[in-house]
This record gives C-alpha cells, sequence and structure tokens, in this order.
C-alpha cells in the first residue's frame, strides 16, 4: 500500500507556534504528536541557535549533564546537526568548559554565524581554542562576533577572522595579548559590515591590521563606537572604505560634546545612504554636528535617512533644528525619505514636550510628507 508523505506546514506558522508557545512544552508536544507534519520543520527551527552557555554553574553536575545530553542528542540524531547554523557561546573559561564541548565543536558542520563573549582565551583548554578555529575555519560562517575576548593571540584571531566566506565582522572589546604580532597576517579583501568599540591601545594595532589587509575597501556597513582619543584609528576606518560606505552608525562613549566634527567629514564618502548617531549629550550640539556632517560629504543623491537616538537628561534648549530643516531643503538632498529622532523612555528632562514640540514645528513640512518622525522608545 502507498502512502503519500503529509506536506510539511510552512516554515513561517512553525515559527509563530514555536515563538508564542516557546515554554509551554505540554502544548508543543501535543501539535507534534497531532500533527507529525509539524515535527521536522519545529525541529529546524528550534535547532538553528544554539547557546552554549558556560556560567560559573557550569562545573556543576546539572550543567554537565545539559552538555552531555545535547552531545548524545547531536550523536544519536545526526540529521539535527545541519539545522544548527548560529552558535552563541558565552562565559568561556579554563575552569567551566565542560570535556563535552569539544566534542559538540567537532560535531558541528553548518555554522554560517558565531557569536562568543566574554571569553579569556589563553585560560581555555588548548582542545577548544584549536576546535573554535577550527570551526571558523571549515564552516560556511559569514557573520562572527568577538566581545570582550581577553588575552587572545595574534594567530588565532587572524586564523578566525580569514574564515573563507565571512563577510561580516564585530569586534568589541578585543584585546590581544601581542598587538605587534598581527601585522604578520593577511587579511582577504570580502568584509561589508564591520562593528568596532574603539576603546584601548590594542584598537590601533587592529585597525592598521584591517588597512594593510585591504578588507575594508569593500566595506558597505560600518557600527562604530570610540572614546575621543582614538578619534584618529576611527578616521582611519572611514577613509578607507569611504567610497564604498552605504550605512553609519556611530556610537560617542563619552558624550556627543567630546565629537570632534571632522570625525566621518570626508568628502570621499560617495555613496552613503543613512546615518545614525546614539547623542548622549548635555547640550544641544549634535545639530550643529550634523548639519556639518552633511555638508561634508559627497553622496547627496543616494541619502535617504536621518536616525537620532538620544539619550539625554540634561539638555538646557531645546536643539536649533532650525538649522537642519533650512539645509534639507530645495534639492540639495533629493532622495531624503526620513529624518527621525527617537527619545528613550529614561529621558527624563521636563523639556521634553518642549523639544519634541519644536522640532516638529520646524520639520512640518517635511511631516506632512511623511519624512519627519519624532518618537519615544
Amino acid at each position: 500500500m502507498c502512502h503519500t508523505p503529509a506536506p510539511l506546514l510552512p516554515q513561517e506558522l512553525i515559527d509563530h507556534i514555536i515563538d508564542d508557545n516557546g515554554l509551554d512544552m505540554s502544548t508543543l508536544m501535543s501539535c507534534s504528536v497531532v500533527c507529525r507534519s509539524f515535527v521536522r520543520p519545529s525541529q529546524a527551527r528550534i535547532f538553528s541557535h544554539l547557546n552554549l552557555d558556560c556560567d560559573i554553574r557550569a562545573t556543576g553536575r546539572d550543567s554537565v549533564a545539559h552538555f552531555r545530553r545535547l552531545h548524545d542528542i547531536l550523536t544519536e540524531s545526526p540529521h539535527l546537526v545541519p539545522y544548527i547554523t548560529n552558535l552563541s557561546c558565552r562565559r568561556l573559561y579554563s575552569w567551566n568548559s565542560p570535556n563535552e564541548l569539544v566534542s559538540i565543536l567537532l560535531l558541528l558542520s553548518n555554522i554560517r554565524s558565531i557569536n562568543f563573549e566574554p571569553i579569556f582565551w589563553p585560560g581555555l583548554p588548548p582542545d577548544v581554542r584549536i576546535a573554535i578555529r577550527d570551526l571558523c575555519q571549515r564552516s560556511r560562517l559569514s557573520y562572527l562576533g568577538l566581545r570582550e575576548v581577553q588575552d587572545i593571540r595574534a594567530e588565532s584571531l587572524a586564523l578566525m577572522v580569514d574564515a573563507p566566506f565571512l563577510t561580516h565582522l564585530s569586534l568589541t572589546d578585543v584585546k590581544l595579548s601581542a598587538p605587534e604580532d598581527i601585522a604578520h597576517w593577511s587579511l582577504h579583501n570580502r568584509m561589508q559590515l564591520f562593528e568596532l568599540r574603539l576603546y584601548d591601545t590594542e584598537d590601533s594595532d587592529i585597525i592598521s591590521w584591517l588597512k594593510q589587509g585591504h578588507c575594508l575597501s569593500r566595506l558597505q556597513r560600518l557600527l562604530l563606537s570610540w572614546e575621543p582619543r582614538t578619534t584618529p584609528s576611527a578616521q582611519s576606518v572611514i577613509d578607507r572604505s569611504a567610497s564604498s560606505l552605504e550605512d553609519i552608525s556611530v556610537i560617542p562613549t563619552y558624550g556627543f560634546a567630546c565629537m570632534q566634527s571632522r570625525i566621518l567629514s570626508r568628502a570621499g564618502i560617495t555613496s552613503l545612504r543613512s546615518i545614525t548617531v546614539h547623542v548622549f549629550l548635555h547640550g544641544p550640539s549634535f545639530v550643529s554636528w550634523l548639519v556639518k556632517f552633511l555638508q561634508s560629504h559627497n553622496s547627496p543623491r543616494t541619502f535617504r535617512t536621518i536616525t537620532l537616538n538620544i539619550f539625554a537628561s540634561g539638555i538646557s534648549t531645546p536643539p536649533d533644528c532650525d538649522k537642519l530643516v533650512r539645509f534639507l531643503k530645495g534639492d540639495k538632498f533629493p532622495a531624503i525619505r526620513t529624518v527621525e529622532f527617537v527619545f528613550t523612555e529614561d529621558f527624563s528632562s521636563p523639556l521634553l514636550p518642549a523639544i519634541v514640540a519644536a522640532a516638529e514645528a520646524a520639520f512640518v513640512r517635511l511631516a506632512a510628507r511623511g519624512v519627519f518622525k519624532c518618537s519615544q522608545l
């Protein structure tokens, strides 16, 4: 007797069911029993993201048992392994890395995205370090995020970043054990998105390494956070990738007043589409800076979006939005579609209503066209 296999449910429907009932195991089990076509796509959804959180309790019996159980599941059901495309490893240290961690890393074969945070690299067992490097090299890895990775060797970082298919790289508070060694390792020219937090002196060495490898010449998106003394390094990233940059997000770490108008101010930026600025300030200077920036770059026919995420409580006067309005009038920026001010919910300034009202009044024509938006998160 021939049985026609039941059609699989649409993956979008599976995702909604799991999102709405993620903690309701009885409902999920009922779905699996009643509808066999629910099982396979739900497995793909559940196993798409693997989070290995080795916190301080990982040395406890229960946590080690969880790693062991995961290893057994992947070994006994190898069809689940290709479903795992996103990997997050958190709080990896020498004292809390279960033996099963290496075995799990060796099983993975279809990883596209990896996030590590935080990790004290030299404290990891050698087999764990080797397994991480090998995973980056053998996977079709397109995104690598390293956050608070301490004292990593230049060789290890270079081998991880030089994954054959890597296009998106995030380096946040990454400290090299021997920064001068990074110059010995070359990079391929395929980076499209780069996220960087410039804090320590090691960042300058990383920037020099990225520039020498010419991997920034095709950069399309840049998310940049820095403190004032690292401005030259930040500017060098902008200069090297200016002709290809389309989207820039800027986060000053110690107040917007410290931000120099020269940062990002380069005529070489010719294809910019959007800029997002996270404003931490105690004064209205950000509008003046934004006008100077818009005057300095050379991509008026592609520029579409301005977003200001405003975090501040000490503004003494509403910002002079008229400067920005006057600058955006006419045909200077014919492609402009969105000018958005977003105030955070912890914005406690008593002037908030006046600031919003002044902005809406200044941008009344843009608001009528649906271009200007003012909101509070």
